[in-house]
């Protein structure tokens, strides 16, 4: 399938830099892959900010949430100010996503509520935010509503089978090895990994933090390398010790080096040996011997005795039950015997040991792919490949469209540098080897063979979750189907890609409570999945097949109101509100009966509906009093959703900055009117972090004097990348009342006589 969009530039993510002194030629933005912008701090996400400025923007991606609800609010900041949106009831972006923070914080994660909180923090999200931003459609809604032109292009959805477990167990050696391990493990200070932590000066609270971070991530490192094969664990062990004796021999030295600038959160997608190495580069901070306290040293040295312990025991574990389960499975199984495989695995080192024991049992048949490229194996010798040459021969074998396809690979085992951005469908079969530090690259693998066009009827997913002891100290299992679960939550989703604990909410963004109304006017079976696309079908309808009934419809009074009986919500008011581009349906219960309710456009739908030969009901005085109250209470909601800004450190000392500037008399006209412009799109929060890092550096009168400092704020901050869109939210005081569009009063029906 082909599309042709004339007129565009297409740019790689690799030159948004470039791109970025041509954003001005642009009038729309369309970010495919959006989730990779969903770290605020990286400087591709300040080049992107750049470029989105003042456009129409279209984000696209499969997986928009990954960890954290922040990841959604980043994205939403690239065309959204962060703290004057224009999504109505949420104009501070940033003080609703900090609140849901803090109602999941209060929530422990082993408590067993905090599935449900996670899911309330998502419902918000998506009825707060997302249902006024976001386009989503389900493989259900696209078979049901546009089955006509799936069949006219020969295409189909093929089925997700339920992800299925592959089970194995523990030698008694090895599950004594494995015991005792974890038992050491808990011993480490990882002290190696957060050494700021004895510098006896002290450090800030976000240093404090940062540092615990590092050393965390370090703990889930080996964790998670034990559960993915003993191959890896070993290798990462390894180079754990060779860590800890390095680090000692600079303490001996007298100067320590310390990795500068390590984020964790910039290493959550990456491969985890790229902390290690950055935290071990030459080119770091350096530090005095001297600075440190001695507690430094001896708690270095009791966890290099605990990793030279742990890998003394490994030494002598020679069985492998986790391939075993593996390898039967590929041997005898019906699903996976003589059929196209997947298998996909975080660490290089896994990958690379799978490819060698397979090789053993179907020899020809598997490669391997990961960053730094390609290895087959022939007659037990490795073939390197580079990673064009190994990324043509994997499309040859498993891209059904590629122009010169071959069959001579079988078994694909790959890290998740391959999970995103290839087809590989003739594939059907995807088996996890282990699972990833981000739970929706679960997704984005098995996006690799759900796709249109391919050939199976069926697919299939196998999952090995980690061992219960791995699981007890790390909690992964439970922590990944949470946050999958909030994914369904607050953008839908059709199938299960874990366990069968998930819960699916196929209707995800539109709502959690379907609405079961349209029985009555015959328009909804009950078993049916509600969608907006069910009600466009029903319109389109109407415009095929009475041309009459839909010139009516198009020449309907802006206004308009009606009253009908209804056996539902009797003595109610349905009304649709308009405020600019925002569009409300409200339901005002009978007086004394409760408050207004917001409804979804499902909802309002279902209750709209009714037969076409339903009779028109005078509407009574009270139908006006609920007018108003409806009006009232939508104020008064506006109000109560407000929060306070959140700004940091570094926005409220640049604008105090700015403010100092504004008051020179050496800037007068143009001058001013720029730095009220740079004021405005600090405090609304309209720039990038990295962009706002260098303005407050810039903005530095012992640095630099005031025409000076100007012109560098300038070159930073363009005027044209300032200006408030014209769409942007007017202030509470300029706002234009809600109006009412439609409203019907529902009277109590009345039984006959």
């Amino acid at each position: 399938m082909q599309f042709l969009v004339p007129h565009c530039h297409v740019v790689s993510s690799g030159k948004l830099d470039a791109a970025a002194t041509k954003a001005s030629q642009c009038q729309i933005v369309v970010v495919d892959e959006a989730h990779r912008f969903r770290n605020e701090n990286t400087q591709s996400y300040a080049q992107l900010k750049v470029i989105c400025a003042n456009k129409k923007v279209i984000l696209l991606s499969a997986t928009p949430l990954n960890n954290q609800l922040g990841d959604l609010l980043a994205q939403l900041k690239l065309f959204q100010a962060a703290r004057q949106s224009s999504i109505q009831g949420v104009s501070n972006l940033e003080g609703f996503f900090k609140k849901r923070q803090e109602e999941l914080n209060a929530v422990p994660r082993d408590d067993p509520a905090y599935p449900d909180a996670v899911r309330k923090s998502a419902a918000l999200v998506r009825d707060k935010v997302l249902k006024y931003v976001m386009v989503r459609r389900t493989r259900s809604e696209i078979r049901r509503y546009f089955q006509a032109d799936l069949q006219r292009q020969q295409l189909h959805f093929p089925e997700m089978t339920p992800p299925q477990r592959i089970i194995y167990k523990f030698d008694a050696k090895t599950e004594s090895v494995f015991d005792t391990t974890i038992k050491l493990l808990k011993t480490l200070h990882y002290a190696r990994y957060k050494a700021l932590l004895y510098l006896e000066r002290g450090i800030s609270a976000q240093q404090r933090q940062g540092q615990h971070n590092i050393s965390g991530f370090m703990k889930c490192i080996l964790i998670k390398r034990l559960e993915s094969s003993f191959q890896a664990f070993r290798g990462t062990v390894s180079r754990f010790i060779l860590s800890h004796e390095t680090f000692l021999k600079m303490l001996d030295a007298g100067c320590v080096i310390l990795g500068k600038n390590v984020d964790v959160d910039a290493f959550a997608g990456l491969d985890d040996d790229a902390l290690p190495q950055a935290l071990d580069a030459a080119d770091g901070e350096r530090y005095d011997a001297a600075e440190f306290s001695d507690e430094l040293r001896e708690d270095v040295e009791q966890d290099l005795e605990v990793l030279r312990s742990i890998a003394r025991l490994w030494a002598a574990v020679t069985t492998d039950s986790k391939f075993e389960a593996v390898a039967a499975m590929l041997q005898t199984s019906p699903l996976l015997k003589d059929e196209r495989v997947l298998i996909f695995t975080e660490s290089r080192e896994t990958a690379l040991y799978l490819g060698e024991r397979l090789e053993a049992l179907f020899p020809g048949a598997s490669l391997v792919f990961d960053s730094q490229g390609g290895v087959c194996f022939r007659d037990g010798a490795r073939q390197v490949l580079s990673s064009y040459d190994a990324r043509e021969r994997i499309l040859r074998n498993f891209d059904p469209g590629h122009e010169a396809p071959e069959q001579d690979i079988r078994l694909l085992i790959a890290t998740d540098v391959l999970a995103e951005g290839v087809n590989l469908h003739r594939a059907g079969r995807i088996i996890n080897y282990d699972l990833p530090w981000n739970p929706t690259r679960i997704m984005q693998r098995v996006g690799r063979i759900n796709r249109v066009g391919s050939r199976h009827e069926k697919l299939y997913i196998f999952n090995i979750f980690p061992t219960s002891q791995a699981d007890a100290h790390l909690g992964l299992e439970s922590n990944i189907i949470n946050k999958i679960d909030a994914f369904h939550t607050v953008l839908g989703e059709d199938d299960r890609y874990l366990s069968e604990e998930e819960q699916p909410v196929p209707q995800g963004l539109f709502g959690q409570r379907l609405m079961r109304r349209l029985d009555q006017a015959g328009m909804e079976d009950d078993n049916e999945e509600d969608s907006e696309l069910k009600y466009l079908e029903i319109i389109r309808t109407i415009r095929d097949t009475q041309p009459e009934l839909y010139s009516r419809l198009e020449h309907l009074p802006r206004k308009a109101r009606a009253g009908r009986e209804a056996k539902e919500h009797a003595n109610s008011t349905l009304i649709f509100f308009k405020e600019g581009p925002v569009k409300k349906f409200v339901l005002v219960p009978p007086q004394g009966q409760g408050e207004p309710q917001e409804l979804t456009f499902l909802e309002a739908a279902a209750s709209f509906a009714c037969p076409a030969t339903t009779p028109r009901k005078e509407v009574p005085p009270v139908y006006y009093e609920a007018l108003s109250s409806a009006r009232r209470w939508l104020e008064q909601r506006g109000a109560e959703d407000a929060f306070t800004p959140v700004r940091s450190t570094t926005d409220k000392q640049l604008l105090h900055g700015l403010k100092a500037l504004l008051q020179l008399r050496v800037f007068q006209g143009e001058d001013r009117a720029y730095l009220a412009l740079l004021c405005a799109a600090v405090d609304q929060g309209r720039l990038s972090r990295p962009l706002l890092k260098k303005l407050h550096a810039t903005a530095n009168p012992r640095k630099y004097a005031p025409q000076p400092m100007l012109a560098a704020l300038r070159a930073l901050a363009p005027e044209n990348m300032l200006t408030t869109p014209a769409a942007a939210t007017p202030k509470a005081s300029e706002r234009q009342p809600h109006e009412i569009i439609l409203a019907e009063y529902l009277v109590e029906n009345q039984p006959c006589p």
